[in-house]
């Protein structure tokens, strides 16, 4: 079981699916995240509201990871409504120097969500592989919606793709 100072709290409510980020979500937690985004969307589900009141702060993995959802269908091919509310000033921060607001589905006003009762997403350490792969995705999905993106990121990128070569 993983944490790595950040945690998922999970809940459906009427036809959404509620995540609180608590802590830190990085690339150390984010495959969590990813695993049970995907499962939820090959059951059919398509609207996802990820709060942010109580995060401390993200990676670019994850944030990554959130351009790509936003761009998922569901098994129905339906579009997926990912919507984020509660943004805290640091959070928004990490995601404006990306350049990546102006992508997202962000409310601006503070949200009440419902009493319900969350469960903590938790899970195993994933392979070496599989994250090397999800950091990948993540950083591509940063530059396709940023081209900036890429002088910040081509080293980090070229070190992946030696890393994945080194295992063939």
């Amino acid at each position: 079981m993983i944490h790595s100072n950040g945690k998922f709290h999970i809940a459906t409510y009427e036809k959404n699916i509620l995540i609180l980020v608590e802590g830190m979500a990085t690339k150390n937690n984010t495959h969590l995240f990813h695993d049970f985004v995907e499962k939820m969307l090959a059951e059919g589900f398509k609207n996802f509201i990820i709060d942010f009141f109580q995060c401390k702060g993200m990676d670019s993995t994850f944030m990554g990871i959130l351009l790509e959802i936003s761009n998922f269908k569901n098994k129905d091919r339906q579009s997926v409504d990912l919507t984020l509310t509660n943004m805290t000033r640091e959070c928004k921060k990490c995601m404006d120097s990306l350049g990546i607001s102006k992508f997202l589905k962000i409310l601006k006003e503070k949200v009440e969500l419902p009493k319900l009762c969350f469960q903590i997403l938790e899970g195993e350490e994933c392979s070496r592989d599989k994250m090397i792969e999800i950091v990948k995705k993540a950083h591509e999905a940063l530059i396709l919606c940023n081209p900036v993106n890429e002088e910040i990121f081509r080293e980090f990128l070229e070190e992946l793709h030696l890393e994945t070569q080194k295992k063939n």
